[in-house]
């Protein structure tokens, strides 16, 4: 039995090409649409469903093709959903569930900071060795005194 290649449609593949292209620009575009919710502090953004959406529509090939090229746009367009003045969130697990959002009260808020150095994740080590997690975020060292609060030193 032998196997036979099937060669694509040019047109199937100008389809594909322009279905692909366009949900990697829609997802980029819906990053940058947000959604204050009541009790959430951080404002939600339509990417998620863009990212199902657009996976859904175009199925898993076509659809990881459109993620991986919003992710190489990424490299050289700046396609950030956070919200002026930008500022750190730090929740506090209170062990029954639920988690209270004290960045103010800890030290760690960062409020205010310029667009270069907006803060987008965290390291998290016990850097000076006293037994504590340190935190390190937007070029900030913040040290754990041990009962949630945090000194910047840098």
């Amino acid at each position: 039995m032998q196997s036979r290649s099937v060669a694509i449609p040019r047109t199937d593949l100008l389809v594909s090409t322009v279905a692909v292209v366009s949900v990697a620009l829609l997802t980029a575009l819906a990053a940058q649409i947000s959604i204050t919710l009541p009790g959430t502090p951080v404002p939600q953004t339509l990417q998620t469903m863009a990212v199902l959406g657009g996976s859904a529509y175009l199925g898993s090939r076509r659809g990881l093709a459109a993620m991986l090229l919003y992710v190489g746009m990424g490299l050289f367009l700046p396609f950030y959903a956070h919200e002026a003045p930008f500022r750190s969130y730090f929740y506090l697990n209170l062990g029954n569930g639920q988690f209270q959002e004290c960045a103010d009260s800890a030290g760690v808020a960062l409020r205010g900071l310029p667009l270069p150095l907006r803060p987008e994740g965290v390291a998290v080590a016990d850097m000076n060795g006293d037994g504590t997690l340190d935190l390190y975020c937007a070029h900030h060292l913040f040290t754990n005194d041990g009962h949630a609060h945090f000194t910047d030193v840098g």
